[in-house]
């Protein structure tokens, strides 16, 4: 039964995280959407094409649900980790951000390609 407490303990930390790891996600994808209008220019379809293209904003959801969803390997790890042998707190800052920063720059190159190329 003590296990099974700081699991939700562990898992409720990370979800408060989470909030913070989506805010990282949208400001790498609104500064890839910037960048990207910035460099299109004005030639072919313009820069608005870029960011109200139908492809892009159909699949924007999906990279959005794909990027939560391998967040979720940060609690699963660290209540892995807990079952091996109680981990430090010490952890869970580190794992944050190495996987926001992974995630922020996932998300700000897959923001940049899928702009650049409409």
């Amino acid at each position: 039964m003590e296990m099974r407490k700081e699991m939700k303990k562990i898992w409720r930390e990370w979800e408060k995280l989470r909030i913070h790891y989506n805010c990282i996600l949208l400001a790498a994808t609104g500064i890839g959407i910037l960048l990207a209008i910035k460099s299109i220019g004005n030639g072919g379809n313009g820069p608005a094409a870029a960011i109200f293209d139908r492809d892009f904003l159909l699949e924007l959801p999906f990279y959005a649900f794909g990027a939560n969803v391998l967040y979720c390997f940060g609690p699963f790890f660290e209540i892995y980790l807990y079952y091996l042998s109680p981990v430090p707190k010490t952890f869970r800052k580190p794992a944050f951000l190495v996987g926001s920063m992974l995630g922020a720059t996932l998300a700000y190159l897959i923001t940049r390609q899928s702009c650049l190329y409409y």
